[in-house]
């Protein structure tokens, strides 16, 4: 399946959509992303004034300079799916994030509305998988449109479902992580971690970032302003591994130049799937620094 380039999702950071004062905040802060919240983070009597709000903030347009846009609706069961997306195609955000995505059936639903409500822009899409039967269904969810820019685990959610007994160092969850890394890759979509909740913890929350890393993850959320350090230092490559990657690329560059099949950088031999890493690393660096 064929995507554009993905934009960097290191950090998504919720804003309610509620609070006016935060979302015009969010305009200026550091984050790669933001997910502007109807869902959770929007009480049950707040919903109507929530997405009035947002299209009136929104509406004017967004800094291009500023956080990639994304407003996570209310899912697709519940009686404010309709109203949610018709809210957030009206602010035309990069994507639309869809809270406890169980099947292809979720993708393919929003996918239609969209096009209904904003023909031709193209709002790409965001599944959350927060539950058993979207574990299950986490290839088919990732692969169910190419809008799919990017699938979260929804990892407080998923818990609840399975009935698992949380802890700080995440162990319980490393299956499910496993399983929403490689899903998303398998598409070519980025796959963005589940939320550490102690913000008072930033020592936790980079050891916990760079497992996310370390399992495939291309990104994080975050609830809150102070997590975004933390978050960058976990996801941000060394400068031992970008010197290693410019010494992969060039070499292999030179061994195609020579006509030679055999490349070795350091003792070890490199073929192309380290070469396309290496090219990954050092493109994504580039993007981040600009």
């Amino acid at each position: 399946m064929s995507r554009e380039a993905p934009p960097d999702l290191t950090s998504m950071l919720f804003v309610p959509a509620s609070r006016p004062r935060m979302i015009e905040k969010a305009r200026t802060l550091p984050a790669p992303a933001v997910i502007f919240d109807l869902e959770d983070g929007v009480g049950v009597g707040e919903k109507r004034s929530a997405r009035e709000g947002l299209v009136a903030a929104l509406a004017g347009g967004w800094p291009p300079t500023g956080p990639v846009p994304f407003v996570r609706v209310n899912g697709t069961t519940t009686e404010h799916f309709e109203e949610d997306l018709r809210a957030a195609a009206a602010c035309l955000p990069y994507g639309v994030c869809l809270p406890k995505c169980e099947s292809p059936a979720d993708v393919e639903q929003a996918v239609v509305m969209l096009r209904e409500f904003e023909p031709g822009v193209g709002i790409r899409l965001l599944p959350f998988i927060e539950s058993a039967l979207g574990i299950l269904n986490a290839a088919a969810i990732t692969s169910a449109s190419d809008l799919v820019v990017a699938v979260a685990l929804g990892s407080e959610d998923l818990a609840a479902d399975m009935g698992l007994r949380r802890t700080v160092e995440g162990h319980e969850l490393a299956y499910f992580r496993g399983v929403v890394a490689t899903a998303a890759r398998a598409t070519g979509a980025i796959p963005i971690d589940g939320v550490f909740v102690d913000f008072n913890d930033p020592n936790g929350l980079e050891r916990d970032a760079a497992t996310g890393r370390a399992l495939g993850f291309g990104g994080k959320q975050i609830i809150h302003p102070s997590q975004l350090g933390p978050v960058a230092r976990a996801y941000a490559p060394t400068d031992a591994e970008l010197e290693r990657a410019r010494r992969i690329v060039e070499a292999f560059d030179e061994a195609e130049r020579e006509g030679r099949g055999v490349v070795v950088v350091d003792g070890r031999m490199v073929d192309r799937p380290i070469v396309l890493q290496a090219r990954r690393l050092l493109s994504t660096a580039g993007q981040r620094a600009e």
